[in-house]
């Protein structure tokens, strides 16, 4: 029980991280940001608003330093009147990332000493952008991110209010309103600490239509995961939204509003991965036998691979009631689908999981047999090695015989 609750934890912590990434708004559009921009704004001890007035490059050392007009610090002491950024290009495909007349904001931190920078100038301040181009966005950002560290300075007894506050007027921002989204979803003790007009302004934003698409839906993933049971009434009437539908189902299945499984077959259908990635989640509040069924269907005749293979995960995680349905998997002609299934009968792991990968050594395909045997390998137990070890003396397919050498040899558990 302890493992399946572990794995749904998993699972729903998956989710929201996809959400979330695909709400943040970008530097580049092929990247998302792999740091809250506003945990780094904590963290950094200077930040400002400056524009570039020169930058050089120097090939050779692999640095561009950017000479910088300070317009505005918003935390820490002011730098000296020559100051300048300095990036290192670590990597062929790294390129410069602040243009030369534009204003930014930035949080920096001092450039740490290094020989790889003997050759810069002692005549300035130099620093560098806190998490390489993480630490950067457009100047736009500046009344969201300045109301936020301010807030940062508020008295103790109005700090955590106004922290709140200052993220969620933020989220309108395209420049970091995903960001706001992922500090507001790392924030300890969220739904205790909300307040009522809070909890009105995040309703707000999921049913206003002119909200992104991606921001109503990660404000979704943040409900679920932050139990904010206080929004609910703002969620339900967005089950009428084909786009948000989904999303709304999972929310709901995680405050115990099961769906109707007619609707969630309609919600893998769709093309969107994100889509059925929820309709896979909110099955888990099925009642457990609907539950089964309902996945082993799926396992069998979704759409693509990639919806089957995570059908075949979620049963998995069901453990001892899935395996007749792994063991039809895998037969499967789709070699993935029976690799998927071998994986998950060694999750689900017990004596029932190991004799029916044990029989795919009399009649399963070679590809079959090959991912029993590291199955077999990761569960591990004294009968799963006596079949590897019989299996290896007398193998049905000669190839068999390295398969089961590379696979022991690999074994962690010293079988």
């Amino acid at each position: 029980m302890r493992e399946r609750q572990s794995i749904a934890r998993l699972r729903s912590a998956v989710l929201l991280a996809a959400l979330l990434v695909a709400a943040t708004p970008r530097l580049h559009a092929s990247e998302a940001a792999r740091t809250d921009f506003f945990a780094l704004l904590d963290e950094a001890p200077l930040v400002v608003t400056a524009a570039v007035a020169d930058r050089s490059e120097n090939a050779a050392v692999g640095l561009v330093v950017y000479q910088l007009v300070v317009r505005q610090v918003l935390k820490g002491a002011a730098p000296a009147p020559k100051t300048a950024v300095v990036q290192d290009l670590v990597f062929p495909s790294d390129r410069p990332i602040l243009e030369k007349g534009r204003e930014w904001l930035m949080a920096l931190e001092p450039l740490p000493s290094s020989s790889r920078y003997r050759s810069l100038p002692g005549d300035q301040a130099y620093f560098r952008i806190r998490d390489g181009r993480y630490g950067v966005r457009s100047e736009e950002a500046t009344a969201a991110v300045l109301a936020y560290l301010r807030a940062a300075a508020a008295p103790p007894e109005k700090r955590r209010r106004e922290h709140i506050d200052a993220l969620i007027a933020a989220l309108p921002s395209p420049v970091v309103g995903g960001d706001a989204l992922r500090a507001l979803a790392a924030e300890p003790n969220l739904a205790r600490d909300l307040t009522e007009d809070q909890s009105r302004l995040l309703s707000s934003a999921l049913s206003n239509a002119a909200t992104p698409r991606e921001e109503r839906r990660a404000l979704l993933a943040l409900i679920r995961e932050q139990r904010l049971a206080t929004l609910l009434p703002a969620v339900r009437p967005l089950l009428a939204e084909l786009t948000l539908a989904p999303f709304v189902r999972s929310v709901l299945a995680s405050f115990g509003e099961a769906p109707r499984t007619g609707e969630l077959r309609a919600d893998l259908e769709r093309a969107d991965p994100a889509a059925w990635r929820a309709a896979l989640e909110a099955a888990h509040s099925l009642p457990p036998a609907e539950r089964l069924f309902f996945l082993t269907e799926v396992a069998k005749g979704g759409r693509d691979y990639e919806l089957r293979a995570a059908a075949i995960g979620d049963l998995a995680g069901a453990g001892h009631p899935a395996v007749p349905a792994l063991a039809a998997l895998l037969r499967d002609p789709d070699g993935r689908i029976s690799y998927r299934a071998a994986k998950a009968l060694a999750a689900a792991d017990g004596s029932e999981a190991v004799a029916v990968l044990s029989g795919t050594f009399a009649d399963g395909t070679y590809d079959t047999q090959v991912a029993a045997v590291f199955a077999l390998r990761d569960i591990g137990s004294n009968d799963a090695m006596r079949i590897l070890r019989a299996v290896r003396a007398a193998p049905p397919d000669p190839r068999l015989e390295k398969v089961i050498d590379v696979a022991l040899g690999a074994n962690r558990h010293g079988h």
